[in-house]
């Protein structure tokens, strides 16, 4: 609201004549938007990391011979592959 309306179609701060489709295809822009999207891969791949950490920790705390290594990648994929109704299987 500070800034005054919306105009459909340009850019703030970078003069009246560019449009969006002008400023976001500049290759420096292309380059900022790629590093950032990067650093906030790496910054996803860290949390999800850590709260997987976590989360092991809180099984062993609950476990204490829990076997980490049932918790695979592949066992979770699997698990996002299967059925939601496991009789439809039997059924058929």
């Amino acid at each position: 609201m500070a800034l005054g309306p919306e105009h459909p179609g340009r850019v703030r701060g970078v003069g009246t004549r560019i449009s969006t489709r002008q400023y976001f295809n500049l290759p420096c822009v292309r380059d900022v938007l790629k590093e950032e999207t990067l650093k906030m891969e790496a910054r996803t791949k860290q949390l999800v990391e850590a709260e997987r950490e976590n989360l092991l920790n809180q099984l062993r705390q609950l476990i204490p011979n829990f076997d980490t290594s049932v918790l695979t990648l592949t066992t979770i994929q699997g698990l996002e592959q299967s059925p939601k109704n496991p009789m439809s299987n039997k059924a058929s």
